[in-house]
């Protein structure tokens, strides 16, 4: 028994494509912008461990309240 195959079950099979595809759009983007975020984050490890935090040697230590 075959079922049948109307306008109904393609606009289906359409809508459940287009969102897979915007899905895996979305991920992609969101993987780009964390890898940004995450080569920020490394950099600014990097600076503060090199000591180049942009103090004067006279300045007081800067206050995290």
């Amino acid at each position: 028994m075959r079922p049948s195959l109307g306008r109904s079950s393609l606009l289906a099979a359409a809508a459940v494509a287009g969102a897979f595809v915007y899905w895996r759009a979305t991920d992609r983007r969101r993987s780009r912008h964390l890898e940004e975020i995450d080569e920020a984050i490394s950099e600014g490890r990097d600076v503060a461990d090199s000591g180049g935090g942009g103090e004067a040697p006279g300045d007081p230590p800067f206050d995290q309240r």
